[in-house]
């Protein structure tokens, strides 16, 4: 089985541009767009990542095409350490949903405000 979780990944949300409508047209679009996100893990910074996609982004366009890329929001990469009293209990109500087939283990990767989950928040909390 591939492993399915802690690693980055970048996502293509959508892609728009030109007429919307209903029919037809034979005209090429004047503008385009794309929303993208990245799932980032520990000592990945979104600022870092953000300004490297843009920089590459700007890079490969050709000098007839205008290019904005607007960082939205951010957050630090952060993976639930398995001896979190939560953890165990949601890993315990899905091995019950499993009916008693192998359980299986993730270590859980997500990107939150770093305020709130972060290795420090959770190493300053007790369990």
């Amino acid at each position: 089985m591939e492993r399915n979780s802690c690693r980055p990944s970048f996502d293509v949300c959508g892609i728009w541009g030109g007429y919307t409508g209903e029919g037809s047209k034979t005209v090429l679009p004047s503008k385009a767009y794309a929303k993208v996100s990245c799932r980032l893990v520990p000592h990945q910074d979104h600022h870092k990542i953000s300004q490297m996609f843009a920089d590459y982004i700007l890079s490969i366009a050709p000098d007839t095409v205008q290019v904005k890329v607007t960082p939205m929001h951010g957050g630090q990469g952060y993976v639930c350490p398995i001896s979190l009293p939560a953890y165990q209990a949601a890993e315990k109500k899905v091995s019950r949903s499993l009916s008693g087939k192998s359980r299986w283990r993730y270590a859980v990767a997500e990107v939150f405000p770093s305020s709130l989950l972060s290795n420090r928040y959770w190493e300053s909390k007790p369990y």
